[in-house]
């Protein structure tokens, strides 16, 4: 199964970056916008990760 991953701007923290990320997760990451604080910022206070992408999937994971 193919997964077309979507390029996304983003503002970590008043710093824009890119992402390349699956539209599922990018889906989900708005709702969260719309429940929590800056979760981009939250994402990136909290990687354990260089891969920003990876660390959004996981934070996708365990906020649902």
């Amino acid at each position: 199964m193919k997964h077309d991953l979507g390029k996304r701007s983003i503002a970590i923290s008043d710093r824009n970056t890119s992402m390349s990320i699956e539209p599922a997760f990018g889906e989900i990451v708005e709702r969260l916008r719309m429940t929590k604080p800056e979760p981009m910022s939250l994402i990136n206070e909290q990687r354990t990760s260089s891969n920003l992408s990876s660390q959004v999937r996981v934070f996708v994971l365990e906020s649902i």
